[in-house]
């Protein structure tokens, strides 16, 4: 019978890179893995270690919808037995490698982001086969990253009477418009005095793809005719990411010019240039000239506007320059607001807003008289309204930072601060408001202050900024971070916007707080400020919102180096650069950008006795010829290129490995020579080739699982001998310019290959393998630097082909090796593919079976092997035979020992992932799905006598109103580890994907 790996349900989530062994025989005849790529990557594949007389295959798939969406009666079918039909309404066949005989398998494709289905499948024979992967992502190199560029034609309307407007915008590139993104999404028009209205495209000339292109288009008047009261600016806007190239390049979007319309007063309605009001004109509020006089504000007019009376004038009087209230309510259909001097010309900063039934602003005002218009956004739009006018508002709040009265913030960091005030954008009293505070010193490492800032009962856009301040009391470049989400309150749920700032701040250290309002945009608000600081050791924590405007910065690569974590992103600062280096120590104010890159990625950390000081990446800087080079970056963000001016160009970087300080790495020179085998000098500058003893290149083809053993030596499975693939050494790798020696197994002559693999090192000076000498079964081995030759390590009833090891190093407990076998039972029964374990591995060779978790002969298939460094303890993933569900297991390396992880309410099936599994401590994290919070982030310390483990945040709350019964996931994954923190990529459904930390 097919085990449940050879339905989709059962399908392993395989972690990148992987290096798994299995077996497939006559009742198993299929392994499905499931992968996830996060970006754009070239996926390689690879089937080895096929017995002769087998015969294996691999093959991918896309899922053509999400795999838990597959109806689970085909999830549950074994795979083989799928119509075609079925297979081809959820999968598509993308690539597969089909040898005959036992060849190996390989296969390499470029595939975009998202999740896939590998497949090996049986089609002769019994046997083991090893499966590697790896994912290496595909820089974003695009060949034409020029935008177009749009100009604007629009002649000024002096003449009345008509209802439309024609004007012209001319879209030039370097290589070519895409026509066809020409359309009526492209230009908006807006005036002060609250014309807001997308223009109706009338032509684009001439056809088909090319440069320039012409676009005639066309916006109706207000009232559908143009009269002096339409008088003003008119501001022409190309819309973001509409009008593109033939390379997706779209047009900056932006303001491309104005138009003014200046008609001349009809007889009796209105002059806008004056006109006494006393001298026949009746004031019946249609004009300027007619405008209601209101006697004093604050007040509150009721009116309507319909087809017939379209418009309502107002006329006030301000004795006090300042900022002031204004309100259209008891709207049923859309009317727009603004606000006029008596020539007709706006004073309005705000911009009514289309389809919003309700418009609140905040208008800065000269001492003077002006005009209050209401009127129809558009013909057919009938509506009563109510018109507040409020007092000048009072600004409570300091505009400068000098000024600012600290936040009185205790001892434990522990506080909470209410506050109300108002901003608007280009304000008299208030165009900004600032709060000040210093944390105070922590009384341990744990203790991370946490700060929330929440505005509150917002009906305009208003933003956050937390910086933190120098000894000059002024706030620090790059220091700090923003939260410009648009916190307008949408329609239906009006003055409810809000606006969220969170994050982990440095003790000790003075901040300030900005509330504004977007530079231009007119906006502003009342609001309620809440400041929560708190220490929170175990909460999760944005480091900071890196790319504004809620997209994704996408961070990867995370790196531990030194006392702070480096990291890639994309902040959209440098279109022609769109990765970035960050550091971090997870506070706002130490997350900070070091450089811009057209690509990057490969980190590798370096540094001697444990300690890592330096960070090489690759990268792709723009300096033209050059390509992908080889960096490095000290902890304070120092960075160098790594070759001198002599050495050769090299590209194709791949499994750079620190020697202590220094660089191993394999790399090509020129194009189409290949791979060989790398160094950087023992100073840390330069590169140069590793030559055999007698002189010769080392292809990159033969090297493999290039592994540092202490500070000084590095080991791989070297096949540039005649011997075939050895094991192969570099004594003083670190400090001297050493050849490697080859390192075999046996004295026979001459020596046998034998594909070493799994290599780890247990101590400064030790390192186990696995090795597949003449007979068919890998053996177990160990090497200790001056030994003469390795010694196999006999398993006893534990017997063949061990693999998967991972070295657990020991605090309170012993150190340990764990790996898999095929193993026996006291009784000398079979009891297939388990966990097994040698302690103290570096002295003693004793295995023994850490618990028999499948029944009978059953393989554990276990996946996923994470250290818990300090306590001996492992964590991992396997199906539960219990209830044949996929869970997070621990062990300490005893049967009673081991067990399965459920979820706090007794959840069972929650979908653990190999890659989004990691270990802090005694602490595992890992991410898991349920069906009230999603896929978020939970915890179990391996110290509870229970097997409980708990949620560590609701990360993503936002709903989606469109799919109401679709619960948000945070989706965490990227885990990695710095100074006992846990770093980790998450969605909270406002920032986008961004890099978030927590303690244990």
């Amino acid at each position: 019978m097919a085990d449940r790996d050879s339905q989709l349900g059962g399908a392993r989530n395989l972690g990148l890179p992987a290096n798994r062994r299995d077996r497939l025989g006559r009742n198993d005849l299929d392994d499905l893995y499931r992968v996830n790529l996060t970006g754009r990557s070239t996926l390689e594949l690879g089937v080895s270690e096929i017995a002769r007389r087998s015969n294996f295959n691999v093959e991918v798939y896309s899922f053509k919808r999400p795999s838990n969406q597959i109806p689970r009666n085909i999830r549950n079918q074994d795979f083989r037995r799928l119509r075609a039909r079925d297979r081809n309404t959820f999968l598509s066949s993308i690539g597969a490698s089909r040898k005959g005989g036992n060849a190996n398998e390989n296969l390499s494709l470029n595939l975009d982001a998202g999740e896939y289905l590998v497949r090996v499948s049986r089609q002769t024979g019994d046997s083991r086969y090893r499966l590697r992967a790896t994912a290496t992502l595909i820089p974003t190199l695009p060949s034409d990253t020029t935008p177009p560029t749009a100009a604007l034609n629009a002649s000024p309307l002096t003449t009345g009477g008509g209802a439309a407007y024609d004007f012209v915008v001319t879209y030039s590139d370097n290589v070519a418009i895409n026509t066809g993104t020409i359309d009526g999404n492209d230009i908006r028009v807006t005036s002060p005095s609250g014309f807001n209205q997308l223009a109706t495209l009338v032509s684009a000339t001439p056809g088909g793809n090319g440069t320039p292109r012409t676009a005639t288009y066309r916006v109706t008047a207000p009232g559908n005719t143009w009269d002096a009261a339409d008088n003003g600016t008119y501001t022409v806007s190309l819309q973001a990411n509409q009008v593109t190239d033939t390379n997706s390049n779209a047009a900056a979007a932006g303001a491309l010019g104005t138009f003014q319309v200046n008609i001349a007063a009809t007889p009796g309605g209105g002059d806008p240039g004056g006109g006494d009001p006393g001298g026949g004109v009746v004031r019946d509020g249609n004009s300027i000239a007619g405008a209601t006089l209101v006697s004093g504000i604050p007040i509150t007019l009721t009116g309507s506007v319909t087809n017939t009376d379209t418009q309502d004038f107002y006329q006030i009087t301000t004795g006090t320059r300042g900022d002031y209230l204004i309100e259209l309510a008891g709207l049923t259909a859309d009317a727009n607001i603004s606000i006029v001097n008596a020539d007709g010309s706006s004073v309005s900063r705000y911009q009514s807003q289309a389809g919003i039934t309700q418009e609140k602003f905040i208008q800065p005002l000269d001492a003077g008289t002006f005009y209050v218009r209401v009127f129809q956004s558009a013909a057919g739009n009938e509506t009563n309204y109510s018109l507040a006018i409020g007092n000048k508002l009072t600004d409570t709040v300091p505009n400068a930072i000098a000024t600012v009265t600290p936040i009185p913030i205790p001892a434990n960091n522990t506080t909470t601060f209410t506050g109300a005030n108002y901003v608007v954008d280009g304000g008299i009293d208030s165009p900004v408001d600032y709060y000040r505070f210093r944390t105070a010193p922590a009384a341990n490492s744990t203790d991370r202050p946490l700060l929330r800032v929440q505005l509150d009962d917002l009906f305009g856009n208003l933003d956050i900024e937390v910086v933190s301040l120098g000894v000059d009391g002024q706030p620090i470049p790059g220091r700090g971070g923003i939260s410009d989400a648009s916190s307008r309150s949408p329609s239906g749920t009006f003055g409810q916007g809000s606006e969220d700032f969170s994050g982990i701040l440095s003790p000790d250290t003075e901040y300030i707080i900005r509330i504004f309002a977007p530079n231009g945009s007119g906006e502003g608000s009342t609001y309620n400020l809440t400041v929560d600081l708190a220490v929170a050791s175990d909460i999760p924590a944005k480091t900071r919102g890196i790319r504004p405007g809620g997209e994704s910065s996408n961070p990867r690569n995370v790196t531990e180096v030194g006392n702070f974590t480096f990291f890639s992103a994309e902040d959209g600062s440098e279109p022609s650069s769109p990765n970035s280096l960050w550091r971090t120590d997870t506070t706002i104010d130490g997350t900070q950008k070091f450089g811009d890159f057209v690509s990057l990625g490969n980190f590798t950390a370096a540094g001697n006795s444990g300690n890592n000081t330096l960070l090489y990446f690759v990268a792709n800087d723009g300096t033209p010829n050059l390509g992908n080079d080889l960096f490095k970056c000290d902890p304070n963000g120092v960075i160098s290129r790594v070759r001198d001016g002599d050495d050769p160009i090299l590209s194709s970087y791949a499994d750079l490995t620190a020697v202590g300080d220094r660089l191993y790495f394999l790399a090509e020179a020129g194009t189409g020579t290949g791979r060989r085998l790398y160094r950087t000098g023992v100073d840390g500058t330069g590169v140069e080739l590793v030559l055999t003893a007698g002189g010769a290149e080392i292809l990159g083809t033969r090297v493999r699982d290039l592994t540092a053993v202490g500070d000084d030596a590095l080991f791989f499975d070297g096949r540039f001998g005649a011997d075939g693939s050895q094991l192969a050494y570099i004594q003083n790798a670190r400090t001297a310019n050493n050849t490697p020696t080859e390192i075999f197994l046996t004295s026979t002559n001459p020596p046998e290959a034998v594909d070493p693999n799994d290599l780890v090192a247990v101590s400064a000076n030790t390192l186990y393998f696995t090795a597949e000498p003449s007979t068919l079964d890998r053996k177990l081995y160990r090497y200790t630097i001056g030994d003469a030759q390795p010694t196999l390590v006999s398993l006893g009833g534990i017997a063949p082909n061990p693999g998967n090891l991972i070295f657990v190093e020991g605090t309170s407990s012993p150190n340990t090796l764990y790996f898999t076998a095929d193993t026996i039972d006291t009784s000398s029964n079979p009891v297939g593919e388990e966990l097994v374990r040698i302690v103290n591995p570096a002295s003693s060779t004793t295995a023994e079976l850490v618990s028999n978790i499948t029944p009978d002969a059953g393989s554990s298939d276990i996946a996923g092997l994470v250290a818990l460094d300090g306590t001996g303890r492992l964590a991992f993933i396997t199906i539960d035979p219990a209830d044949n569900l996929s869970k997070v297991w621990v062990t300490d390396g005893t049967d009673a020992g081991t067990r399965a992880i459920t979820l706090t309410g007794n959840i069972t099936e929650y979908n653990p992932s190999p890659t989004q599994l990691a270990a802090v401590g005694g602490t595992i994290f890992f991410a898991a799905d349920t069906p009230t919070e999603g896929r978020e982030l939970w915890k179990y310390d391996t110290d509870a006598t229970n097997t409980l483990a708990t949620l560590v945040g609701d990360i993503n709350t936002t709903d989606d109103p469109s799919n109401p019964d679709v619960v948000p996931n945070s989706n965490p994954g990227s885990f990695a580890v710095a100074n006992d923190t846990l770093l980790f990529t998450a969605d909270d459904g406002v920032d986008g994907i961004e890099l978030w930390s927590v303690l244990p």
